[in-house]
């Protein structure tokens, strides 16, 4: 599959009359090649409430043309296009990999066939005088049959300018040129659209609010939760494909959106607030299984006392390396079987809602400065807590717990300030920065705990070679070194730096 192709073509509507211009009359136009015939027909696939189509996305398999196969294209920008490509499949089956994109998409709704349209193609190729290709000019007459949900034909003629090394001052030319000939910028992007009419579906727009300090505070988590879900949305395909680190960053968009809606409770409805996290909740103890078991196999793979030296250090690290192998195996299956589930797909559906029409409290009208502070401000003192209980613990185990509770609150502490530095400027940047510090050295701190579990588990197996038994000793010691540099680190800063907390309007 070719990912990232980005359409730039230019589609104008003539009519049935209009000869084509003479293109050496533009500007930088030295040599026109052609024409050439070519016929492109395409059968195009949505849903049956075309939801594809709503989302500014078609997807289609084409004979004919210079890109037979499938293709997918997808939003890429303001008037841009973003094309992936399948060369290969039969006309009935969609490609494995275009299913990926559009399994966040479709929800769970099967495809069918919506449209064919077939297109007799003139081509042709405008050229420099040095030779570089300007750009294609195609003169296409169009047939389009709808076939779901509403039947119904049409035809109709169009010009397509396909820019190549053309500059904007060319394409202004070309532009005009065409005009000249009676040529207008077409109304229907894609043509799909102008087959179907009045049918074709609103474009979806999600709710766009501007954050302010004295609008309401609602608006600012809003605001910041909507690009979270658009970034949960945009990485579901990559977590698929197994892409790096994507799992990584699907799992932390997640824990952000949820922390966010349970920081920001007070502002919107409490059941759909609790309902909404269960699901997040639920989604990111999946993933956690997967990315647990990733993370504590690439650290022990780093262990020199275990990297394979002659025999004995291979036995060492391979037992310990296979079963993580297999957890995250297990855990990225479950993971994968989540995110084709009913329950994750109405949770989107869910939290597109959410974010176009929230169901806010009295609380959330309230200027967005004093009330995001007083929220915000409540995640410091109790972070400050957990300092006082990390000092109090005695016990290795009572201060490994203490020390995570610190980390997943100082995680809390980031999420909350990050949403609300469209207001706050740089307080709340230097708010998540501290509270960052303190979240990347813990959990340096908890994957060394985790690691020194896994270890210790294997010591404890019968049968196990003195040899192996000494590297995986020398690896816990190894931890738990690195566990106690980053307690040490964790005491040298984890006094909240004069001045990390949020003004209200009254300057509290």
């Amino acid at each position: 599959m070719e990912v990232g192709v980005v359409e730039t073509a230019r589609r104008f509507d003539v009519e049935e009359p209009a000869p084509v211009p003479a293109f050496l009359d533009v500007a930088g136009v030295d040599r026109v090649e052609g024409p050439s015939q070519d016929t492109l027909d395409v059968l195009y696939f949505d849903t049956v409430a075309l939801d594809l189509a709503a989302r500014g996305m078609t997807l289609g398999h084409s004979t004919g043309g210079s890109d037979p196969g499938w293709q997918l294209k997808v939003p890429g920008g303001p008037g841009r296009k973003r094309e992936l490509h399948a060369w290969r499949g039969l006309e009935d089956t969609v490609p494995a990999k275009l299913l990926d994109e559009l399994r966040v998409h479709l929800r769970g709704h099967e495809l069918v066939p919506v449209a064919r349209i077939t297109t007799l193609r003139s081509r042709l190729k405008l050229y420099a005088p040095d030779g570089t290709y300007l750009a294609g000019f195609a003169d296409g007459t169009v047939s389009a049959r709808t076939l779901y949900p509403v039947q119904s034909t049409d035809h109709w003629r169009e010009w397509e300018v396909d820019p190549q090394q053309g500059g904007t001052d060319f394409l202004t030319g070309v532009e005009a040129v065409l005009a000249k000939a009676g040529a207008r910028p077409s109304e229907h992007t894609p043509k799909l659209a102008r087959a179907f009419g009045p049918s074709w579906p609103s474009a979806r727009v999600p709710s766009t609010v501007i954050p302010r300090a004295e609008g309401p505070a609602s608006d600012v988590v809003v605001s910041y939760l909507g690009e979270q879900i658009d970034l949960l949305i945009r990485l579901d395909p990559d977590v698929r494909g197994e892409v790096a680190d994507a799992l990584h960053q699907f799992r932390a968009a997640t824990r952000r959106i949820r922390s966010v809606l349970e920081t920001y409770r007070t502002l919107f409805d409490k059941g759909t607030i609790g309902s909404l996290a269960s699901d997040l909740r639920w989604l990111a103890r999946l993933l956690g299984r997967a990315r647990d078991a990733e993370v504590l196999r690439d650290r022990i793979r780093e262990a020199p006392v275990l990297r394979p030296r002659g025999l004995h250090g291979k036995s060492a690290l391979q037992p310990v390396e296979k079963d993580l192998n297999a957890s995250y195996d297990l855990g990225f299956g479950r993971a994968l079987r989540a995110l084709d589930s009913v329950r994750y797909y109405r949770m989107l559906d869910r939290l597109e809602s959410f974010h176009e029409n929230p169901s806010v409290t009295a609380r959330a009208s309230r200027p967005a400065l004093e009330m995001t502070a007083r929220i915000v401000n409540k995640a410091v003192n109790q972070l400050h807590v957990d300092h006082k209980a990390v000092r109090r613990s005695v016990l290795p185990k009572a201060r490994s717990k203490a020390l995570h509770r610190v980390r997943k609150d100082a995680k809390r502490l980031r999420h909350a300030a990050e949403a609300v530095a469209s207001v706050h400027g740089g307080q709340a940047i230097r708010l998540v920065q501290a509270a960052e510090t303190i979240q990347k050295i813990l959990g340096e701190h908890q994957d060394s705990v985790m690691a020194q579990a896994v270890l210790r588990q294997r010591i404890s197996e019968r049968g196990l070679p003195k040899s192996t038994k000494r590297a995986y000793k020398k690896a816990i010691a190894t931890e738990e070194h690195r566990a106690a540099a980053a307690e040490a680190k964790y005491k040298r800063v984890r006094k909240t730096p004069d001045g990390a907390r949020l003004r209200t309007q009254d300057g509290c």
